[in-house]
């Protein structure tokens, strides 16, 4: 009767204990799942659908490796495709799901960091992070990387939280839940984004930090166990490492610009501290508040393990990925998405260590609330980009035995998605490129006839018109293909919004005789 009364007791505890998460993950999922294929795919998920309804041969072949990112994102949202069906909703499904799983492994990095407080604290804030909802409803790489990262470092906080085990030798019992924890998370992240590489760096200078705060504690067997698991990490990783040296080498023309001091400042604000007025100076407080509690609960405990790694994985981070900028510039705010969770637990440590619970309830409130404030921002932006508009607009204008250039050739993949590859680059439809290799050109390989600006005018002269379909941006220099065309073309927009386009050409004579 006894043991019937223990197991329902911790029965109820247990379930008492999972309800605050079980709200926390009901709330995170309807907040990701809202309105989630209301908006037109942009360029980058006409990107991820391309290569995702690539035969496999082909995604895991040289087609598939032409992608600056890793395979294992397509591979998984082929699966899904081939089952679910590619909806815009059914496309950007897998990145919530991944951004709500990583809620689970928040919750389980704040308990192993410090207690369940902690966690549920730091599952609630991500929760509602703006940036982690927003990119839940893009159908890209970015939550993969999240989810990854977020199970790598709740497999280390579970070395630091258990510093005997972890350190034991190669022979002895080894807590295996966090070595593979860190093992799949890490593996996770590089085969998801291969900005993925600065999530194990950071943790090895953490363990490295660890280890000598620490050496009674962590010991030698502790180095042995980290160099083995990164080993098998890398092991992991060896397929896709050439692949990687490889495109460094060939992205001399690559669009992302060297970041200059400011933009490394602000982009940590606008990753985590996206806030609209007037709860810009709410959020902000609220922020500085539990970023001192949480120093100061590292100072008391003497936990400069905890306070170093999640310095390195919201702080240094955005340091090292300037340094490898100089080399090759690939500092851009979504690449740091995996870095909202770590963010999250440093404001929950902070708050859940604040004494008093009426002031510790209110913290967490106010972080909360300046989030939820946020989300009606991104709710209600406009259109990321409008090609479903746009490919409404061609299939209204005449477009028989008409050439059909597009500008710059990559936006076949998003147009590709609503018109159908068949049905926009038939042979005579033509890609445009800048006047560099166009092979270097990122998806451009994907496109059959190929054709540089300053080469435009001598390839259409036989054409008696022409629709010319634009997505202008930084890299791009719409005034520059229509100059080259104006001489012999009468130019007519037909269709115009946002930084997208459709211009009509009529040759001068044809237009005469009208």
């Amino acid at each position: 009767m006894n043991g019937g009364n223990r197991a329902m007791t911790k029965h109820k505890r247990l379930s008492s204990q999972l309800l605050p998460l079980i709200i926390i993950l009901i709330v995170g999922t309807a907040l990701r799942f809202y309105h989630i294929g209301g908006e037109s795919l942009w360029q980058d998920e006409g990107t991820s659908h391309a290569f995702a309804t690539m035969p496999l041969g082909d995604l895991l072949g040289e087609k598939g490796k032409a992608e600056t990112n890793p395979p294992l994102y397509y591979f998984l949202l082929h699966l899904w495709v081939h089952i679910f069906g590619d909806s815009e909703a059914a496309l950007r499904t897998p990145s919530a799901l991944f951004s709500v799983l990583s809620l689970v492994f928040t919750y389980a990095a704040g308990h192993w960091f410090m207690n369940r407080r902690a966690g549920l604290f730091a599952a609630a804030i991500s929760a509602t992070m703006p940036f982690h909802v927003e990119y839940a409803q893009e159908a890209r790489a970015y939550t993969l990387m999240l989810l990854g990262a977020t199970i790598a470092v709740a497999g280390f906080a579970r070395l630091l939280r258990n510093p005997d085990s972890a350190g034991t030798t190669l022979r002895l019992n080894r807590d295996w839940r966090a070595w593979s924890l860190y093992i799949l998370g890490t593996s996770i992240t590089l085969y998801a984004h291969n900005a993925g590489v600065f999530l194990p760096s950071s943790l090895t200078i953490a363990a490295v930090i660890a280890f000598c705060l620490k050496p009674k504690q962590f010991g030698i067997g502790f180095a042995a166990n980290w160099l083995a698991a990164n080993v098998i990490v890398i092991l992991i990783w060896l397929p896709w490492i050439l692949v990687v040296l490889n495109q460094v080498n060939d992205m001399s023309s690559f669009w992302i610009q060297l970041p200059n001091p400011v933009e490394i400042l602000n982009t940590p604000l606008q990753i985590y501290l996206p806030i609209p007025n007037p709860a810009r100076l709410l959020s902000k407080l609220a922020v500085a508040v539990a970023g001192i509690a949480f120093a100061a609960y590292c100072f008391r405990r003497k936990r400069w393990d905890l306070f170093a790694a999640m310095a390195l994985l919201t702080g240094s981070v955005f340091v090292q990925v300037w340094i490898a900028s100089l080399y090759q510039p690939i500092f851009i705010p979504r690449i740091f998405v995996w870095t909202l969770p770590m963010f999250a637990l440093a404001m929950a440590i902070g708050t859940a260590s604040i004494s008093k619970p009426s002031a510790r309830y209110l913290l967490a409130g106010c972080l909360i609330a300046a989030n939820l404030l946020a989300l009606p921002k991104y709710y209600n932006k406009p259109d990321k980009e409008y090609w479903r508009q746009l490919a409404e607009a061609y299939e209204q204008v005449d477009n028989k035995e008409t050439l059909t250039l597009i500008y710059p050739a990559d936006i076949h993949m998003p147009l590709g998605y609503y018109l159908g590859p068949a049905h926009l680059l038939e042979e005579s439809a033509m890609g445009i490129v800048n006047n560099g290799d166009p092979i270097k050109v990122y998806g451009s390989h994907l496109v059959d006839k190929l054709v540089r600006v300053n080469e435009i005018r001598s390839k259409v002269k036989e054409h008696q018109r022409l629709l010319i379909v634009i997505r202008e941006t930084k890299t791009t220099d719409a005034a520059e293909v229509y100059s080259s065309l104006e001489t012999e073309f009468i130019l007519n927009t037909l269709y115009q919004k946002g930084h997208l386009s459709i211009t009509e050409g009529i040759t001068r004579e044809i237009s005469a005789t009208q």
